[in-house]
């Protein structure tokens, strides 16, 4: 975990957004639609997740174990689920909450929930790293043709936003900032653009 030592890093992220010292700068940030496969331990039972769930979440236990454990969603994508929310898609959508909040640059918010072809873990931790940096050649997988139009999309994306700070450019989807829709998220994937969030 990151070290407060009071000089690279004074306190804590809420802190520093809260007295405004972040380097307040547009953010591009999101998260996998798998982002918890790759965390989450295979062969943990629904007792097991219980049991995790109370030591994470103290009296809150019950009411997120009725969220993941619903009668519809089987083990272990509960637990991947919880995963992915808690440890990846919270944080961004936190991080974006405190940007707009607090700061003056915008936050631009992503869900990337492309499936790497036939690797088994969908859109796993990293993977859209290699669709914005269209780096798809350097990895062995039964890439399609979708898979290539939705790198070259990610990657103009990228550049417009590393160049101008805002992703948005003519021929693209709309790519509205997160304090302009807050309720909204860039869909990455078959789909491209504005989805409600997702979870």
């Amino acid at each position: 975990s990151p070290i407060i030592d009071g000089y690279l890093l004074p306190g804590d992220y809420r802190e520093i957004f809260e007295n405004h010292s972040q380097n307040d700068v547009p953010l591009l940030l999101g998260s996998n639609s798998d982002e918890g496969v790759i965390f989450s331990q295979p062969h943990m039972d629904e007792a097991g997740l219980k049991q995790e769930l109370q030591r994470l979440y103290g009296e809150k236990a019950k009411v997120v174990a009725e969220l993941y454990l619903d009668g519809k969603t089987g083990m272990p994508q509960a637990w991947h689920y919880e995963r992915r929310d808690r440890i990846f898609e919270h944080t961004m959508y936190v991080w974006s909450i405190l940007q707009s909040r607090y700061g003056k640059s915008p936050a631009y918010l992503y869900y990337f929930d492309r499936p790497v072809p036939e690797v088994g873990f969908g859109a796993f931790h990293s993977a859209a790293l290699k669709y914005f940096y269209q780096n798809l050649a350097c990895a062995k997988a039964a890439w399609e043709d979708v898979d290539y139009e939705l790198s070259s999309r990610m990657n103009r994306y990228l550049l417009r936003f590393m160049r101008y700070g805002d992703p948005n450019e003519q021929g693209l989807e709309s790519w509205l900032s997160f304090s302009e829709s807050p309720d909204m998220v860039m869909e990455l994937g078959e789909h491209v653009g504005m989805i409600p969030q997702p979870h």
